[in-house]
């Protein structure tokens, strides 16, 4: 009977001891299954200029440039590995719809499976989850499907900007709710004070050329390389002046690298700029192309039609972008204001919103001259120096980037460096009223 009951306590122990060891094996396993899906997020990532910071995914497999990338009308950020995407996109104007009905109306038809939203500090953010079956060419050559899961979530800024996330994987459903969960623990967005004073400068500064009308001193540029060889000029003329809309036409000549560019523009704007239309002609000798531009703008959409589009694009800017020909006048009255630096979004003639920092160099006790310094926050980078006198009118323009200086000349100087041009340039008057 002992000998029993010590076979039953042993196999009891036996059972105990294997019931233990199985439960710590599927903690294990469960503990594996968690750092190995856990998502790790990058240090935060700023986009200059909007307040706005996220973090990306990474560690084995995730690959990112950890930079927001300029382009044309947005800023774009990506991670990505094999199966799965991560993509920031800060757009620089609003979808006119609200971002609830915008992500409705584009995705409802794929068959959205589930939605919902999120804030960011006073910011709402709705996103929306579906699935789709996408053919693609293999490395064999061969048509194949994959199901793709997605989310996709949107939400307004200041300054009509929007930030798009979208998660895209190959993987699962669940997959893309943890990124997407992770993300969101990544983003911080605070109002940028140059920004807010871009705002307001935008609308004083529109109150101002609607109540006074600027004179320009002079209306035409020459441009010199870093040696001080002539390369270029600018005109403009006053095409027409009715009660409410002024219009501006201005010819440009670059002898870029031994290939002669022309650009040729037209502006009409209204008094208060709530309106104004920009066309444009570029001609490149070397290839012998052209590119043509076309902006309408009627408070608060903004319309695009370019050569390489088949459709214009719309979109929705409460407040207004300020048309590049307005650099000299934005310094002036930039030169008087109480800002240290500020923020514009500057709309140039290829349909493009550059936001663009606008700051006072220290002042030079021995000189009456101001310096604006312009920095354009797109792909190129771009840094302008404009050096005004104690009036405001601009005595140069330096690029910085590329080492050419424009300042004001006058027409028989021009007419003798570019006498192929002589009938051109006749035909502009010296001075214009804006």
């Amino acid at each position: 009977m002992k000998n029993i009951l010590k076979n039953l306590n042993f196999a009891g122990i036996d059972k105990i001891a294997f019931l233990a060891l199985l439960l710590i094996t599927i903690l294990a396993a469960k503990m594996l299954v968690s750092v190995r899906t856990k998502i790790e997020l990058s240090k935060p990532i700023a986009l200059a200029g909007t307040g706005l910071a996220v973090s990306l995914p990474q560690g084995p497999s995730w690959q990112s440039d950890s930079q927001w990338n300029y382009n044309n009308t947005s800023y774009v950020l990506i991670a990505g590995k094999t199966t799965t995407a991560t993509t920031f996109i800060c757009h620089l104007a609003n979808f006119q719809d609200s971002p609830e009905q915008y992500l409705n109306n584009k995705f409802s038809r794929l068959g959205i499976t589930n939605k919902g939203e999120f804030s960011l500090g006073d910011k709402k953010f709705h996103w929306v989850q579906f699935e789709t079956m996408e053919r693609f060419l293999s490395p064999q050559k061969t048509i194949q499907s994959q199901r793709v899961y997605r989310i996709i979530a949107l939400g307004n800024l200041n300054l009509s900007r929007q930030l798009e996330i979208r998660v895209e994987s190959f993987e699962s459903s669940e997959t893309i709710s943890r990124i997407f969960a992770a993300l969101q623990k990544g983003l911080a967005y605070n109002d940028d004070p140059q920004l807010i004073k871009g705002i307001n400068f935008s609308s004083d500064f529109s109150n101002r050329i609607s109540a006074e009308p600027v004179v320009r001193q002079n209306s035409q540029y020459l441009t010199m390389d870093s040696s001080g060889k002539p390369v270029g000029f600018y005109l403009e003329k006053l095409s027409h002046l009715a009660a409410e809309n002024t219009a501006i036409t201005s010819f440009e000549y670059m002898n870029d690298q031994e290939a002669g560019n022309t650009k040729v523009e037209e502006l009409t704007f209204s008094a208060d700029l709530q309106s104004f239309s920009i066309k444009s002609k570029f001609e490149y000798q070397q290839n012998a192309r052209q590119e043509f531009y076309e902006i309408l703008y009627n408070h608060p959409v903004l319309q695009l039609q370019a050569f390489t589009l088949a459709e214009p694009i719309t979109l929705s800017l409460p407040v207004p972008p300020i048309p590049e020909y307005f650099y000299q006048i934005i310094a002036k009255s930039f030169q008087h204001s109480d800002s240290q630096s500020i923020i514009l979004d500057i709309l140039d003639s290829r349909g493009r919103i550059v936001p663009t920092i606008f700051e006072k160099q220290p002042q030079d006790p021995n000189s009456s001259n101001s310096v604006i310094i312009l920095r354009s926050l797109d792909n190129q980078q771009t840094i302008n120096h404009i050096i005004l006198d104690a009036n405001g009118s601009m005595i140069k323009l330096i690029n910085l980037s590329s080492g050419y200086e424009s300042k004001p000349a006058e027409k028989s100087e021009i007419e003798k460096l570019f006498p192929m041009w002589y009938e051109l340039i006749q035909s502009y008057n010296s001075k214009q009223r804006i």
